[in-house]
């Protein structure tokens, strides 16, 4: 660039251009704006000490692509940090609440015993809580035995799937299975 009036050429032609092409990579007309007139404030600055350009239109596109691309960049690492700051905060809130609301080991169980039907849970809970047998169990509820079996095997793989859906919580079951056999 030889003169202030090639430069105001320049800027008047390719301004509209070049905050379309950053509003489009930015998706900001404001930040777009900021980016072209910057880029132009460097060319201006920087016609001393280089070289003439060639081709000012593509070296002033490419200078508002990088711009933007280094923009864009700065942001996603300003949103990474805000949102290992967000994670570390609910990490905070729930060690907290952890804390503070640990259930104890009987609420564990009625919420593991909660998920079996009514006549499945009963006669669980006879089985495993009472110790009492498939026979005695079917002699009390006037029901065979191999109902007692058909429904204690349903109960056991309800409890197993709900241990797996909860690995934090089989400590628990297996301590009520210890201690409640």
């Amino acid at each position: 660039m030889n003169s202030r009036k090639q430069f105001e050429l320049l800027f008047r032609r390719q301004y509209p251009r070049l905050c379309h092409i950053a509003a489009g990579l930015l998706g900001d007309r404001e930040a777009a704006e900021d980016v072209v007139q910057d880029c132009f404030v460097n060319f201006w600055e920087m016609a001393g000490s280089r070289k003439a350009v060639q081709n000012p239109e593509a070296f002033m596109t490419t200078m508002v692509r990088h711009r933007c691309i280094d923009r864009l960049r700065k942001q996603c690492a300003e949103v990474s940090a805000d949102e290992e700051v967000v994670q570390n905060q609910m990490a905070d809130v729930a060690d907290e609440y952890t804390d503070e609301y640990k259930p104890s080991a009987q609420d564990i169980v009625e919420q593991a015993l909660g998920i079996l039907p009514y006549k499945c849970r009963c006669i669980f809970e006879l089985s495993r809580l009472h110790g009492k047998s498939y026979r005695e169990i079917a002699d009390s509820l006037n029901i065979s035995v191999k109902t007692v079996e058909n429904q204690m095997g349903k109960g056991i793989r309800a409890m197993r799937q709900f241990v797996s859906e909860h690995p934090d919580l089989f400590i628990f079951i297996l301590l009520f299975n210890l201690l409640w056999k």
